[in-house]
């Protein structure tokens, strides 16, 4: 059996919280491996390593511009690695040329602000849920592309819907 977990399994035997005999069925061989938080070397390989695998299977050539490395280094990485994967496949998806620069990563990456929790989490019918999510991306990108005529045309462009429809979903 291999089982993962972030918490630490011998306070919580300690504390009461976890079966004794449990833990010792489990803990015949333990390995733990420190956060991404700890581990900033590991950052360029993971990175590397998701960005190639996102290619493959969309038979395209990136890479991911220094500068994108220092800010991932300053980053907290709460979701761990998880997080890292996702927020390359996301700025993968926002780069239009060849590199993955600076402006391709998410707010919370680069230290701006973070998107506030989604809808689901609080309750709401699915109907809300997508109309909200949809919104959220929507005024992230043009939050970050701008407000002008050409950058809600790249918008809509990107989203793969029309400039009345992106019109539309953002009210």
């Amino acid at each position: 059996m291999i089982a993962a977990t972030n918490k630490d399994l011998m306070q919580l035997v300690k504390e009461g919280k976890f079966r004794e005999d449990l833990y010792y069925r489990l803990a015949a061989m333990s390995l733990t491996i420190p956060s991404l938080q700890k581990r900033h070397d590991d950052l360029k390989p993971l990175a590397d390593y998701f960005l190639r695998k996102w290619c493959k299977r969309r038979n395209r050539t990136m890479s991911i511009a220094p500068e994108v490395y220092e800010k991932m280094k300053q980053y907290l990485w709460p979701g761990n690695v998880r997080e890292l994967k996702n927020v390359i496949q996301f700025s993968a998806y926002l780069c239009h040329g060849d590199v993955i620069t600076e402006l391709n990563l998410p707010k919370n990456v680069v230290g701006k602000e973070a998107v506030a929790p989604l809808s689901y989490l609080e309750g709401g019918t699915l109907k809300e849920i997508i109309t909200d999510t949809e919104r959220r991306v929507i005024k992230s990108r043009l939050e970050q592309y701008g407000d002008s005529f050409e950058s809600k045309k790249l918008v809509a462009k990107m989203l793969g819907i029309s400039l009345a429809t992106l019109y539309n979903k953002a009210r």
